[in-house]
């Protein structure tokens, strides 16, 4: 809260002027969340990008009794599959039910940081907090209708620090067990969150060590607390997977591969590409990012925020350290960020208001936080009303993800679902796994992505004769090929069996029974079989579908 004290030129107690303050707050964090979950329900249909196909094909396979890693290969970690079939189970086996199941997960993020800030300072800067953070992780600019695996990993991540750092100066094991576990929980979700547990390590350390002696507690008990917790999810993981009989395969996919996959660099954004992608995230909230600027510059001044100085800045330093593995950069992964920005535009939101009281201007300071939070919120909605109000759903995905073939993908899941028996098997030499997950139909291969095929490491060749034998030896119904440069993303050192294979094998054994013509941003064509004519693609960007021939 604003500090309750007697002021020189306002003698009249401040309290009722607090109070003020915190409902202003209060309702104008109500109202951004209702806005947000507003425009979510509005998106609650966009197409699935290939993230989220692969999740949510991943959850599929789970509530079918299906492990990940040995008929889905991934380096992404399990917490997040695991999320998505419990989201599938709760509200059905669409991109509908996906999507409300992230905007719960965001609401629910945007609550917890409003009790971290209160914890932390007080309930200006949570409330400012929880305000900025929904608004602004629902930017198109992060990719924030879209549930990618950034917004779980922050919800168990400031979670835990919400249980670790709240409560007595006296950090009981049991409580910190469960931060723990929550902190190893952001981990599975995606590799990322490991850098909340080093934050979470060392900032616990530094407040023992600045405790006093009479008031830290039983050491032994703590330490044993925390690390117990982090390592119960990853245990249980790994019993889980080994006992599946998945475990060499998750171990390799996940460390070998995925530690080549950050070293090699290919993927890495020139100067100039990450320069715009940090103008658009910084553009989405201008307010926002000054008044983060100005928490730090409070620490000079602001005795209430010089208190948590160590704590802001060290998960400022560690969340934007998780944006930066391997110097791989994507959209999202600025989502990692937001929290700790937006608790430090809190805290200058706070600071205004204190130094207002402090040189006088009593009955102007109780306003300031509430004039400072509406506009910072009006600018970041007005900057996107366009796309918030008046675009659809298939639209939208157009206009985050460009020519990448996702609203044709749920076409032609769709007509494979309705024209394949429930055994049979399909495919896609494409990187579309969102097309399994609407067909519900089986893949006849482990390689859901094609990326790692066309990466020049050792693994390629092998990668590429294990996906055609596994092809060859299940003889799918359906066959989708995804020409569409960013579905591969080939270079000239790309090993070329793959495609030096398709071409024949098509030939002898399928014949073309659909085809999506993406002529531009705002057109697609497809064609049907049936007609009797097949329909020769007018783009360079198509998706043609394939049918086994005499399939009975």
């Amino acid at each position: 809260m604003l500090p309750t004290m007697k002021n020189e030129r306002f003698p009249e107690s401040t309290e009722r002027f607090e109070t003020i303050t915190l409902w202003g707050l209060a309702l104008s964090l109500l109202i951004a969340l209702a806005l947000v979950a507003y425009i979510r329900v509005h998106f609650l249909n966009v197409p699935l990008e290939r993230d989220e196909g692969e999740y949510a094909y991943a959850g599929q396979l789970i509530l079918q009794g299906i492990p990940p890693y040995g008929n889905l290969y991934s380096m992404k970690l399990p917490g997040i599959f695991v999320a998505y079939a419990g989201i599938l189970g709760l509200f059905g086996q669409t991109q509908w039910g996906i999507h409300l199941g992230l905007l719960i997960v965001n609401m629910a993020t945007a609550a917890v940081l409003v009790l971290l800030g209160r914890a932390l300072v007080d309930w200006t800067v949570g409330m400012c907090a929880g305000t900025f953070f929904a608004v602004l992780s629902l930017s198109p600019s992060v990719q924030g209708i879209f549930a990618n695996a950034e917004h779980f990993v922050m919800l168990f991540a400031v979670s835990g620090l919400l249980v670790m750092t709240g409560g007595s100066r006296v950090k009981r094991p049991v409580r910190l067990f469960l931060a723990g576990a929550l902190f190893g929980t952001a981990c599975l979700m995606k590799q990322h969150g490991a850098a909340f547990v080093a934050f979470a390590g060392l900032y616990f350390l530094y407040d023992r060590l600045k405790t006093d002696v009479e008031e830290r507690g039983p050491w032994a008990g703590q330490v044993a607390g925390l690390a117990l917790g982090l390592v119960s999810p990853l245990i249980v993981t790994g019993l889980g997977l080994r006992m599946a009989g998945v475990f060499e395969q998750f171990r390799f996919w996940t460390l070998v591969y995925a530690a080549k996959y950050v070293s090699s660099g290919s993927y890495t954004p020139t100067v100039a590409e990450l320069t715009t992608i940090w103008t658009t995230v910084l553009g989405a909230g201008p307010l926002v990012w000054i008044l983060a600027a100005f928490g730090p510059a409070s620490f000079l001044w602001d005795e209430e925020n010089k208190r948590r100085m160590v704590f802001l800045g060290g998960f400022t330093v560690f969340s934007a350290a998780a944006v930066c593995p391997g110097l791989i950069f994507r959209p999202h992964y600025f989502i990692l960020l937001l929290p700790a920005v937006c608790l430090m535009a809190g805290a200058g939101v706070g600071a205004a208001g204190r130094l207002a009281f402090r040189i006088g201007y009593g009955r102007v300071g109780w306003a300031i936080p509430i004039l400072i939070v509406i506009p910072a919120v009006a600018q970041s909605m007005y900057i996107h009303r366009e796309f918030y109000f008046k675009t659809s759903p298939a639209a939208a995905s157009r206009i985050v993800y460009g020519p990448n073939p996702f609203p044709e993908a749920l076409r032609i899941g769709e007509y494979i679902g309705k024209h394949a028996n429930r055994e049979d098997r399909i495919v896609v030499l494409g990187s579309e796994p969102e097309i399994y997950f609407y067909a519900r139909r089986p893949a006849a291969t482990s390689y859901v992505y094609m990326y790692p095929l066309m990466e020049d490491h050792r693994f390629a060749l092998h990668m590429q004769r294990e996906l055609i034998r596994q092809i060859e030896s299940v003889s799918p119904r359906f066959l989708v090929f995804v020409n569409v440069w960013d579905s591969w993303c080939d270079t000239p050192q790309s090993n070329r069996t793959i495609f030096q294979w398709a071409g024949p094998y098509l030939k002898q054994w399928y014949e073309p029974v659909g085809l999506a013509d993406m002529i531009s941003l705002r057109e697609t064509r497809y064609w049907w079989g049936g007609s009797g004519t097949a329909y020769s693609p007018q783009s360079k960007a198509y998706l043609a579908i394939y049918q086994r021939k005499n399939h009975q």
